[in-house]
C-alpha cells in the first residue's frame, strides 16, 4: 500500500497522473475484495464488529462472528499445500441456543454450521476448521482406512490450519479440548498420531502423503475396500516414517513400490556434497530409478 506522504508527493510531481494511477489501484484492490468471497467475508466481520461494539446488538454480533470464523479458516485453508480440491463456496451459519455446535454438508458446494452465541469463537473456529478439513481432504479413502489412522490424520490437518490462522489462544483450546483427549483415548491413536507427527515435521505431511492420498484415491474409484488398500496406505505412512526419523549415516528404503502406490526418493545428505560433486550425479540417480 502507497502511504499518504509518498503520494502526495507523486501528485505533486505527475498531477493528475498520479490521481488516476491512485484511482484504478484502489478500485482493482476493491473488485478483487469483491469477487473473493473469503476477503469479502473478513471486511463484512471488521463492519459487523463496529456496529456490535457501538449498538451492542446480537444480530450484529452473530453476523460478526460468522463472517470472522469463515474468512479467518478459508483463507487460511486456501494457503495450505494439499490436494487440489476446492472449499465450499457458501458457508451458512445458522444460530442455536443449545450450547452445542455442530455442522453437516448439504451439497457439494454448502456446508451448513450451527453456532451457540454464547460460545467461545476459538470454539466456534475450532468446529468449522474440523468440519473443513473432513470436507477437503482423504476424499475417497475415508472408508479405507481406519479409525486411529484418520482421527490421527484429521488432528493433524486442523492443527496445521489453526497454524496457519495464526492465533494462539485457538490453538491452546484445541490441544486441551481436542487434541490431547482424543489420542488419550486410544494407544493406537497414540502410534499412529506420533508418526504422523514426524512425517509432518520433516514437511512430507501435506506436499506429499496427502498428494499421494489424493492420487491413490483416484486410481482406486469406484472399486469396494480391501485389506490389501490399507495395507498399501500403511506402506506408504511407514516408508514416508523411515525416512522422516532417518538418522545420519542410517540406510532406509527409498522405494515403495505396491499395486497402485509407486514411489521413489532421492535424498541429498551434505550440502557440501552436492557443491563439490554437481547434481550430475542425483540426475543419474533419478534417470535410473525412472526406468
Amino acid at each position: 500500500m502507497l502511504d499518504p506522504t509518498t503520494f502526495i508527493s507523486y501528485v505533486s510531481e505527475y498531477g493528475v497522473w498520479a490521481l488516476v494511477v491512485g484511482a484504478v489501484a484502489i478500485i482493482y484492490y476493491l473488485v478483487r475484495v469483491v469477487l473473493d468471497e473469503d476477503r469479502s467475508a473478513a471486511w463484512r466481520a471488521r463492519i459487523y464488529r463496529v456496529l456490535y461494539r457501538v449498538s451492542g446488538r446480537s444480530e450484529a454480533e452473530k453476523k460478526y462472528i460468522a463472517n470472522d470464523v469463515s474468512s479467518r479458516i478459508n483463507l487460511a485453508r486456501r494457503n495450505m499445500p494439499f490436494s487440489q480440491e476446492y472449499l465450499p463456496h457458501s458457508i451458512n451459519v445458522l444460530w442455536v441456543e443449545s450450547g452445542h455446535g455442530e455442522a453437516s454438508s448439504i451439497n457439494d458446494n454448502e456446508m451448513l454450521i450451527r453456532l451457540d452465541p454464547a460460545e467461545l469463537e476459538e470454539k466456534n473456529i475450532v468446529l468449522l476448521s474440523d468440519a473443513l478439513v473432513k470436507k477437503t481432504s482423504l476424499a475417497g479413502i475415508r472408508h479405507i482406512i481406519n479409525e486411529p489412522l484418520e482421527l490421527s490424520m484429521d488432528l493433524n490437518l486442523v492443527k496445521n490450519l489453526l497454524k496457519e490462522i495464526g492465533d494462539r489462544r485457538v490453538l491452546d483450546w484445541f490441544f486441551r479440548n481436542e487434541y490431547q483427549p482424543v489420542l488419550n483415548q486410544s494407544e493406537a491413536r497414540r502410534e499412529w498420531n506420533g508418526k504422523i507427527v514426524e512425517i509432518d515435521e520433516r514437511g512430507l505431511f501435506t506436499r506429499l502423503l496427502l498428494v499421494e492420498l489424493d492420487k491413490y484415491s483416484k486410481r482406486i474409484m469406484g472399486k469396494p475396500s480391501s485389506p490389501n488398500m490399507f495395507n498399501e496406505i500403511s506402506r506408504l505412512i511407514e516408508f514416508l516414517y523411515k525416512i522422516a526419523t532417518k538418522g545420519y549415516g542410517q540406510d532406509v528404503p527409498l522405494e515403495c513400490i505396491s499395486r497402485n502406490i509407486k514411489i521413489g526418493v532421492i535424498l541429498v545428505g551434505e550440502t557440501s556434497k552436492l557443491l563439490r560433486e554437481g547434481i550430475d550425479p542425483y540426475l543419474d540417480a533419478f534417470t535410473y530409478s525412472l526406468r
